[in-house]
């Protein structure tokens, strides 16, 4: 491997062949214990592959020969612009122009690494041995990372009590849930490029290795997320066209009845015994109950981004609800009823556009791949569903990161493909 790096720096990899080394090397463990550590590690991936495609194209002069995908950013700059010009409506607007400006900055960041594409970077995925090489670094680093932090929240979920009576937190095993959700993420690309190029018992390997780590983690968003995605890869490798209308008409029904869907979930379910109902699920169904009613008190354009601490919440519902309190919610832990209540009917239609093109981009990788990368949207389509904000910069790096390697897989496909004909 020390051999494969100097030949990668000898041919010219430069800034990029670092860059890809060290995030490989850095995503999967320390950003499996601090989940915050994406954004810094793909920004920069993301900068140096724009800066190595001009270069590879003679510079500044040439930049107008970079290709673009022009749908992706077009949806994705109609849901940035009604987030600035929410400003105007929002019942908080400095906080929301700081959410546009922060999303804004970080898309900018993010693009050139699932937009900009172009023949031959300084490292360039073509090359095969290189990618290889990345892969190498990612294969092992999953498999370290995912050991440790098994051993880790193992240990400390048994011994944790005893070692420190009185003073034990589950923080110690929760610090890892952002981290192993975004594993998940990077765990399909690797799975299609072993599957198909390399070793299968490796990809058996880095699944198993993955799927502990998750089930003895403490988050169960990400257990139902990679459940998910084993699902819907099953379901793809016996059809990938009927996989992909199933999951389109999903996104479609969530785009358009999430406040319905949920408001009616609550009702019903709060109605049981609080006994049968985990804390933190019961506290989910009482604030998904009243921002579902604030969604129709400002259906068109929404109360504005990052409004969802300051919804006003009724006496009525306060009197009827066991956890929420008047303080409200930090965010709606439902990225589209979070869409729905911040910018109303038109956000939706803009973020439902954004969901179905980016499933557009899945299903029209090359045909080996599709199954993988289905699964991958499974994945994090289910994690929109409990966590994370909208304006969760990590959370977007994970995604951009995950899928730069599905295009560098596809890439490798590609090159092998030609090579044998």
């Amino acid at each position: 491997m020390i051999r494969s790096v100097g030949r990668v720096f000898s041919r010219g990899g430069g800034a990029y062949g670092f860059a890809m080394i060290l995030a490989a090397a850095l995503l999967p463990t320390v950003g499996l214990y601090w989940g915050g550590s994406y954004t810094a590690v793909v920004v920069v991936v993301s900068l140096v592959v724009l800066a190595s495609s001009v270069l590879a194209r003679g510079g500044r002069s040439r930049l107008a020969g970079l290709r673009f995908d022009l749908p992706l950013i077009a949806s994705l700059g109609a849901c940035l612009a009604l987030g600035w010009m929410a400003i105007l409506w929002s019942i908080v607007p400095a906080a929301s122009a700081k959410t546009a400006l922060e999303l804004t900055l970080l898309s900018a960041a993010l693009l050139p690494m699932v937009s900009v594409t172009g023949p031959e970077p300084g490292f360039d995925p073509g090359y095969g041995r290189d990618l290889d090489l990345v892969l190498d670094v990612l294969v092992v680093a999953i498999l370290c990372g995912a050991v440790v932090a098994t051993i880790d929240i193992a240990l400390y979920d048994r011994y944790g009590p005893l070692a420190a009576p009185g003073h034990y937190t589950a923080h110690r095993v929760v610090k890892y849930n952002r981290g192993i959700s975004y594993l998940e993420m990077m765990l399909w690309p690797l799975l299609a490029c072993c599957w198909l190029h390399r070793s299968k018992a490796v990809a058996i390997g880095l699944a198993v290795a993955v799927s502990v780590v998750t089930v003895v983690s403490a988050s169960l968003t990400a257990k139902i997320a990679l459940a998910a995605g084993f699902a819907v890869l099953a379901l793809s490798l016996v059809s990938v066209t009927a996989t992909g209308a199933m999951m389109a008409g999903g996104v479609v029904v969530l785009g358009v009845a999430t406040p319905v869907m949920l408001k009616v979930a609550s009702a019903l379910l709060l109605a049981e015994p609080l006994s049968l109902i985990k804390r933190s699920g019961l506290h989910r169904l009482e604030f998904w109950d009243y921002m579902a009613d604030r969604v129709w008190d400002r259906p068109l354009l929404g109360w504005g981004w990052q409004s969802v601490p300051a919804l006003p919440i009724h006496p009525e519902e306060l009197a009827r609800y066991h956890v929420v309190d008047d303080q409200g919610v930090g965010h709606a832990h439902n990225m589209w009823l979070q869409v729905w209540v911040e910018t109303g009917v038109v956000g939706a239609v803009l973020f439902l556009a954004f969901a179905l093109y980016a499933l557009h981009r899945t299903v029209t990788l090359p045909e080996p791949l599709r199954p993988f990368a289905l699964a991958c949207y499974a994945t994090v389509l289910t994690m929109t569903l409990s966590a994370y904000n909208l304006s969760a910069d990590s959370w977007w790096a994970a995604i951009a990161w995950s899928a730069f390697l599905f295009i560098l897989v596809a890439n490798r496909w590609r090159t092998t493909a030609a090579g044998s004909r």
